[in-house]
This record gives C-alpha cells, sequence and structure tokens, in this order.
C-alpha cells in the first residue's frame, strides 16, 4: 500500500502503559510519521501500587475490544507490541488493516510457548527485537518475520553537559547471580555507578544524567540480547564496553571503532583499564558509537523502517 495522496497513514497502537517502557519511545517517534491512536491493553501494576488503585477500578478502566468499533474508519496498520499478559486478540473486525506484531522479548523463559497464546502467525507481519530468534518465530509459521532492534530516543538519552564524571563505568539494569558477580570483582578496581530496578533505579532522564557522569558504559547481556543500553549510552557521548554476542551486534557496530568488546572478565579488566588511561581513545570510539546511533539508530528510524516493511510509504 503506497500513499500516494500525501494521506499520512493511521496507525493503531496497541500496547501496555507501562511509563518506562520501550513501547514509550516507539509512541513518540510514531507521532512524527503518523496520525496514532494508542489503545493501552493494560492500566500497568506500577500505576495501581504508585496511586493505590483497587482491582475492581482495574478491571474497570481495561479496555475492551469491542469498543474498538467507534474508530472512523479502519487503520492503515495496526501494531501491536508484546504485552505483558499474552492472549490472542481479536483483529477480525479490522478487515482493511495490515496487522503486525512486534516481539520484543522472544528471549524470555518460554516466549514461544507465549507467543503461540498471542497466534502471532495470524499477523501479516512479524518484528523481532533479536535477530537470533527469528528461527523460533518461523518454526511457529510466522511469515513476513523482520529483525527490528532496540534504537534509543536521543530527546532522553543525550550527553548532560556540566555535570561532574564522577565514575569509571555505569551499569544501570536488573541484576542476576552473573552480573553481580562481575560488577563485585569490577567494583574492587574501578569506581563505578550502579542503578538496578526496585532500588538505586535511574529512569529516563535520570540514567542519562547517571551515563553522562561516568566515563564508560558496560552492556552484560541477558542470555545474549543486544540490550537498549548499548544504544543509550552511545547517545550519550560515552564509550560503550559489551559483551561479543551474536545477535546482530557485528551487523550495526564494529569492535574498536564505535564500541569496545570484551570475551572474559580478565578481557573486560583489561579493556576498561585501557581506556581509562588513554583519554584520546576512548573519547574517540565515543563519538563514532555517538554519531552512529543518532544517524541510524533511534526509534524514529526503527518506525520510518517499520513503514517502508509494511508498505505504508508516502
Amino acid at each position: 500500500m503506497v500513499l500516494n495522496d500525501y494521506r499520512s497513514p493511521l496507525v493503531l497502537l496497541l500496547a501496555d502503559s507501562n511509563p518506562f517502557s520501550i513501547v514509550r519511545y516507539f509512541e513518540y517517534a510514531l507521532y512524527k510519521h503518523v496520525n496514532l491512536i494508542f489503545i493501552p491493553l493494560d492500566i500497568h501494576e506500577w500505576f495501581l501500587k504508585k496511586f493505590g488503585l483497587p482491582k475492581l477500578f482495574y478491571k474497570f478502566l481495561k479496555v475492551r475490544f469491542k469498543h474498538l468499533g467507534r474508530l472512523p474508519k479502519d487503520p492503515d496498520l495496526i501494531l501491536v507490541i508484546e504485552p505483558y499478559i499474552k492472549t490472542w486478540l481479536n483483529l477480525n473486525y479490522f478487515k482493511n488493516s495490515i496487522k503486525a506484531f512486534y516481539a520484543l522479548d522472544p528471549h524470555a523463559l518460554k516466549a514461544k510457548e507465549a507467543y503461540e497464546k498471542c497466534k502471532v502467525w495470524e499477523y501479516d507481519y512479524v518484528l523481532c527485537a533479536q535477530k537470533d530468534y527469528i528461527p523460533m518465530l518461523k518454526e511457529l509459521d510466522c511469515s513476513n518475520i523482520h529483525w527490528l532492534p532496540y534504537a534509543v530516543d536521543p530527546i532522553i538519552f543525550k550527553e548532560r553537559k556540566g555535570v561532574d564524571i564522577k565514575y569509571d563505568i555505569a551499569f544501570l539494569g536488573s541484576m542476576s547471580s552473573d552480573r553481580r558477580k562481575i560488577l563485585e570483582r569490577l567494583n574492587k578496581k574501578f569506581k563505578l555507578l550502579v542503578g538496578q530496578p526496585g532500588k538505586s533505579a535511574y529512569y529516563m532522564h535520570d540514567a542519562s544524567v547517571a551515563y553522562s557522569m561516568s566515563k564508560t558504559v558496560l552492556q552484560i547481556s541477558n542470555k545474549g540480547t543486544l540490550g537498549a543500553r548499548i544504544f543509550e549510552g552511545m547517545a550519550c557521548n560515552r564509550l560503550v564496553i559489551a559483551d561479543r554476542i551474536g545477535n546482530g551486534l557485528n551487523n550495526l557496530f564494529q569492535d574498536g571503532e564505535n564500541i569496545v568488546l570484551y570475551g572474559n572478565l580478565e578481557e573486560l579488566e583489561d579493556k576498561i583499564h585501557y581506556y581509562l588511561l588513554n583519554d584520546d581513545e576512548r573519547t574517540h570510539i565515543a563519538l563514532q558509537g555517538y554519531n552512529l546511533v543518532l544517524s541510524k539508530h533511534t526509534y524514529e528510524h526503527r518506525v520510518i523502517e517499520l513503514l517502508n516493511v509494511v508498505g505504508l510509504t508516502k
């Protein structure tokens, strides 16, 4: 479908309402290019806990699909970004709409069974955030599968001028036994800033301040995933040091040019030590990463790619 009458596509976005989710960045980027209607599939647990809403009120607020019939026309695209609660969404009412499902967490436990509940094979297009998990989606008989990795919102993640650089390394993310082991060892030799959900959490603008206060940003992948932390650290003009994984990492970045990769803890320690001593090399690689993500890896780039994939180009 090519929109040659200068009309912007009408997109119906169905996703969770988590205020700290990647969904937010996609929503903001979509508004720049399409006429967007966002229907939250939940009232997120964070919202309930924050304001103490009773479960009955939650059920009252929960969106039902029967209300979607009031739209002025069939959307050009219905984009479902993987919700927390996995269930089949009956989109048969929208007979003339392109339907796409974005698998954000294909690496999650029992993801294949979860996608079976969603009947992802019924969608016209399936987008996958992690390249190595495309074969799993093929096993579910999905067609038109496209790799669409995470990215960054440069309005949120940017270098904060004027902040004091107090730390050698910043790591923001959830904690696991493997991550804890690495960070505890690094903490004996380097000055670390560590933020994790539920404790010393850093979200959105605060995360960019945390990265700006550090000389390097550390990525310790979760099950070999290509994490958003890489893009966010680079957007803050900081050297990103990441574990050497597959999953399309080498398709996007080049070791020693715009990122620094490590294979084990000893190599990680050596490279941190080296780049802390060599400011010019560190800042040069950081700048190359910064220029790369701003030119190719923002969520606006991902939205444009999505619209091209589904044929909604002007």
